[in-house]
């Protein structure tokens, strides 16, 4: 990376150029502007510039965004204050700094410093310059994130409205759209959408039960796999509910002559969920039923 003067401020320079060219009050507030940060540059020399950086690409290379946008931002205030706001120096904090805020889904603000880092650069590199390239492609992936967002924010929306609709739900969850629910909700997980993942989460597990309850979904697997992981960020009658939900279903496919195999494995699970919530006596009594079912021939 590229050091910037230490002698001196970029502020103070244009004081004094505006001073000789008779304009005193603007260089005076220059200078006063120039004071007041005397301190803050002062604790950063001391501190050490090397350090700061230093803590700055650990925290970045740790995934700590945030911290990392901290740092950054600090070491780009403070080249712009010294080296100047078009200088490469601080054209490359800048860069560092949009970077942390992207991934921290500060989109908007990511895009204002992509956009202003791409017209200093187009304005004092080449095109071909690996930061006016860095610049630009921040620019795009911002406008792509931001587009994307917007798209899931309308189809949340028109989601919750379908929901609302009576009988709506039913008519056009089939199996195809069972799925991309489920790889909807988990996109939107990893984008830390979380009330809106949960959302589609319920969505995919209420239409899953339905469709197996139908026959036309065969595996409980991925439906046991929902109700344990529930337990991490729901109340407990939310994951009480679930498993009797999943009991009712495997006891009507067992009714019909389905093998024992998918209740078996809802009432194991179930009777471990119950224990290790303290309610022994239900659980003790859960796996008594599961004993009853492994002394039936299975069909």
């Amino acid at each position: 990376m590229t050091d910037f003067n230490m002698d001196g401020t970029y502020i103070e320079k244009m004081a004094k150029l505006l001073m000789a060219e008779g304009d005193i009050e603007t260089a005076n507030a220059l200078r006063n502007q120039a004071k007041n940060r005397e301190r803050k540059s002062t604790a950063l020399d001391k501190f050490g510039i090397q350090k700061l950086r230093r803590k700055a690409r650990i925290a970045y290379e740790y995934g700590d965004f945030e911290s990392a946008a901290v740092f950054y931002q600090e070491l780009y205030e403070t080249a712009s204050l010294q080296a100047g706001p078009e200088h490469v120096s601080t054209l490359e904090f800048m860069l560092r700094y949009a970077q942390c805020l992207r991934h921290e889904r500060h989109l908007e603000s990511a895009l204002g410093y992509y956009r202003q880092a791409t017209r200093i650069a187009l304005t004092n590199l080449d095109k071909s310059h690996f930061l006016t390239r860095q610049a630009s492609e921040g620019v795009k992936a911002c406008q792509d994130a931001i587009q994307q967002a917007r798209g899931f924010k309308i189809l949340v929306n028109n989601f919750d409205t379908l929901k609302g609709k009576v009988g709506a739900l039913d008519e056009v969850m089939n199996v195809k759209r069972i799925y991309r629910t489920k790889d909807l909700a988990t996109k939107l997980a990893n984008r830390k959408k979380t009330k809106w993942a949960r959302s589609f989460s319920r969505a995919w597990f209420d239409a899953y039960i339905e469709q197996y309850r139908l026959g036309e979904l065969n595996e409980i697997a991925e439906l046991i796999d929902y109700a344990k992981c529930l337990h991490q960020f729901a109340d407990r009658e939310e994951v009480f509910e679930t498993y009797r939900k999943l009991v009712r279903v495997t006891t009507k496919r067992r009714s019909d002559g389905a093998d024992a195999g998918d209740l078996k494995a809802v009432l194991r699970e179930f009777a471990v969920h119950l224990d290790d919530n303290g309610q022994h006596k239900s659980a003790k009594a859960t796996l008594e039923i599961l004993g009853s079912i492994d002394g039936m021939p299975l069909n």
